[in-house]
């Protein structure tokens, strides 16, 4: 294998629940690393949240490298962060944080005459096509307008979010808003807009393009929500999954 390879299999826990799959791996030097990829005891509860499927953050962790990084991370790094999550995983495992309703985040309404335009989206990997939900709201929480788009061909979830705001940001200023907020659950969306240095990642093109439509308003600004304050457009993405010409409320 190659540094951005990766490998799957299918397997099936044993009765006994003592299924075991081990990784070594070496490269130059006779350098190498050996960890265990699956145990049941500790593995089999987390895979089956995920629809029985073991979803490795080591895959998404050389990703995130290359994408929003440009940096391609080497085997002993992507080693000792595999050895790294295990331990936290495991640590994690013995506490028990569940969420009150006291925890919860709830959306907050904008101030005066500013519009707040949430975002966010539903991505099909298997048949990449992504579907944006758009809400905007004012000052006394009345829905002003929202829409959804439907996008085919794309391939990265990330691409998918970048759009979904580019979505918001057309449609504000496409309905004449001047002051607005755009606020998403999207945090690495939020911080490419909110940073002034130069962007290398795969979505900067449709970083310029906002940043670019941004100079249309008088006054706007890009908000990090957690999801549960980011509902409304959350549910209008997920109902509005049909590649169907975009529909538009108002």
């Amino acid at each position: 294998m190659y540094v951005g390879d990766d490998y799957k299999w299918d397997a099936k826990v044993n009765v006994q629940h003592t299924t075991l799959f081990s990784c070594n791996a070496q490269w130059t030097k006779g350098k190498q690393r050996h960890f265990d990829a699956f145990t049941a005891s500790r593995d089999e509860e987390r895979c089956q949240k995920y629809h029985n499927s073991c979803l490795w953050s080591t895959i998404w962790y050389t990703r995130n490298c290359v994408v929003h990084d440009g940096i391609v991370a080497s085997v002993p790094e992507t080693f000792i962060f595999v050895e790294t999550f295990l331990k936290e995983w495991d640590s994690a495992c013995l506490v028990s944080c569940p969420v009150t309703p006291s925890e919860l985040v709830y959306w907050q309404a904008p101030t005066g005459s500013i519009v707040k335009f949430n975002f966010d989206l539903a991505f099909s990997s298997h048949i990449r096509t992504t579907t944006s939900g758009v809400v905007g709201r004012n000052s006394s929480g009345l829905i002003m307008a929202a829409c959804s788009d439907f996008y085919s061909h794309v391939g990265d979830v990330c691409i998918a979010e970048d759009l979904a705001c580019k979505q918001a940001v057309l449609f504000a200023r496409d309905l004449g808003f001047s002051s607005v907020i755009i606020e998403g659950d999207s945090l690495t969306v939020i911080k490419k807009l909110n940073a002034s240095s130069f962007d290398r990642s795969i979505i900067s093109p449709i970083v310029y393009d906002i940043k670019d439509v941004v100079r249309s308003f008088d006054s706007i600004s890009f908000r990090f929500v957690r999801r549960d304050a980011n509902n409304a457009a959350h549910v209008l993405a997920y109902e509005c999954q049909s590649p169907t010409r975009p529909s538009l409320l108002d």
